[in-house]
């Protein structure tokens, strides 16, 4: 861009010309690879929120009500759009642990437990904390669901810069964005959870999953795969039961005979792991995180009528991280 347009960009818009990097809407925006320095801005403000001089007047309830509903926010928000490097999330991990054990960033207290470890639900015998490695992949599925969607801007670019003609789970890219890079780790987990409602028919016969819980690509052997989408196995209001049979086995027509279709409707994308058919957070956090057995012990003590100061002590006390002589 030369320097003419960029001056007339800035007439029009009002912005003003940096230099990568910098912070745009509270998210950092760079160039190249995500390396660990260019999150030390996160980190310190993180450290800041959480071991500000008030909070050393908190109680380890407080401490805890506290973590739950205002430090992650940061965090979080950026995890939506960046994939920070492992240890940057580490470090985060970290962090929230020393709020919950230190009183301060220079006084440093026994750490009972890694942070990854509390990092449950409370009848799993965790806190109820969200694990940030978890959290970005829950944001990675997010993104891989807008871009399969395709109802953006942000994913119409990125279909004409990456998949072009391609199926999406098919794309090999050579030296991929950083973006790339992050659907790429993410694809066969979230590909693996869409599912689709037949409509008009527009959606891929051999490489998306329209009628079983896998691709018909992997059912079916041979090397041979045409580029096919649904509508032309559709006649007027049934299906091409011919054209059906010189492709795919016998049971595999069977069942997809019994589909109904409506040529006249849209396609409808399924994230197959919410009960409502739409993508949700919450029910991608559910399926991603790692599970551990449920204890009803636990759920007891963090009940509403116990302080939280109380609950916290208790569930200390079942793990064994007190610090008595023995535990030392």
């Amino acid at each position: 861009m030369t320097e003419a347009h960029c001056s007339l960009v800035r007439s029009i818009l009002g912005f003003r010309e940096q230099k990568l990097p910098f912070t745009y809407l509270g998210v950092l925006l760079f160039r190249g690879r995500a390396t660990c320095a260019l999150f030390d801005g996160l980190l310190s403000k993180m450290r800041h929120s959480l071991f500000h001089w008030s909070s050393k007047m908190l109680s380890m309830g407080g401490k805890i009500f506290l973590k739950h509903h205002v430090p992650c926010s940061l965090p979080i928000y950026w995890l939506q759009v960046l994939s920070p490097p492992r240890a940057v999330v580490a470090s985060l991990g970290k962090i929230c642990n020393a709020f919950l054990c230190d009183n301060s960033i220079e006084t440093r207290r026994i750490h009972w437990t890694a942070w990854e470890k509390v990092c449950y639900p409370v009848g799993e015998a965790g806190l109820g904390f969200c694990s940030f490695e978890v959290v970005v992949d829950v944001f990675s599925c997010k993104l891989w669901w807008y871009l399969r969607e395709n109802k953006t801007i942000w994913a119409t670019y990125m279909h004409s810069k990456y998949i072009k003609s391609n199926h999406p789970s098919l794309v090999a890219v050579d030296c991929p964005s950083a973006i790339w890079h992050r659907l790429a780790k993410i694809r066969d987990l979230a590909e693996g959870n869409i599912r689709w409602s037949l409509g008009e028919g527009l959606v891929d016969f051999w490489h998306d999953r329209w009628c079983t819980d896998v691709p018909l690509a992997a059912l079916v052997p041979g090397s041979a795969r045409p580029h096919m989408l649904v509508e032309e196995f559709y006649r007027t209001s049934d299906w091409d039961k011919h054209r059906l049979r010189q492709l795919l086995p016998g049971h595999i027509v069977a069942q997809i005979l019994k589909l109904r279709i409506f040529p006249g409707l849209k396609d409808m994308m399924v994230w197959g792991v919410s009960s409502m058919g739409k993508f949700s957070v919450a029910s991608s956090w559910a399926h991603v995180r790692c599970k551990r057995a449920l204890f009803s012990v636990y759920t007891l003590i963090w009940s509403s009528v116990v302080p939280l100061k109380v609950s916290f002590f208790t569930w200390r006390l079942l793990h064994r991280w007190v610090p008595l002589d023995r535990h030392l």
